[in-house]
């Protein structure tokens, strides 16, 4: 590859991470943002740690489950704390690669504020293994929808967040760990 060559991918690779970046660390409020299949989402940590400054609540969810879908109905009780308390939205998605326009179209048709990952295996695998509530043959098993809420150092604060249809319950989880704005 010759010298032109290089600075030219490297240009691009550049202007990738800082289009990534700034959707990143752009406010969610009001917005759907798509976190890309990168080196930040491939662990739990890497996540968070791109997200630190805030705290998150994770929604760990797919289109095809049907309870997911219900407390996705319920999303505004969530959005409205979240603003109020300065809490950022993660949705992970735990559909296979092959639903993603499925998955994009809903995330996008609802639409559901916050920022969104199309799970890969390996961080599914991990979300598995940390918040798991049994095994299968031998594996870890997670039932969705699950729900983690995260202080702004990426903390974990409990595994076991209330869902949005619990409005009271998850208002005084928030009320008892943040300050509202």
């Amino acid at each position: 590859m010759t010298i032109w060559k290089t600075r030219q991918v490297i240009l691009i690779l550049n202007l990738s991470c800082l289009t990534f970046l700034t959707c990143l660390f752009s406010q969610s409020d009001g917005q759907v943002v798509v976190l890309d299949d990168s080196v930040s989402t491939a662990s739990w940590n890497n996540l968070l740690a791109s997200l630190k400054g805030k705290p998150v609540y994770v929604d760990l969810w797919a289109t095809w489950c049907g309870p997911c879908r219900e407390q996705m109905r319920q999303r505004s009780n969530v959005e409205a704390l979240a603003s109020q308390y300065d809490v950022q939205l993660l949705y992970i998605s735990f559909d296979d690669a092959d639903r993603y326009l499925v998955w994009w179209d809903y995330i996008h048709d609802l639409p559901v504020f916050g920022y969104h990952v199309l799970g890969r295996e390996s961080l599914l695998y991990e979300l598995r293994s940390r918040f798991g509530d049994s095994e299968v043959d031998g594996k870890p098993a997670l039932y969705i929808p699950h729900y983690v809420l995260v202080d702004a150092n990426g903390q974990l604060i409990t595994s076991s967040a209330p869902e949005p249809g619990r409005k009271g319950r998850l208002r005084r989880m928030f009320r008892r760990h943040f300050t509202s704005g």
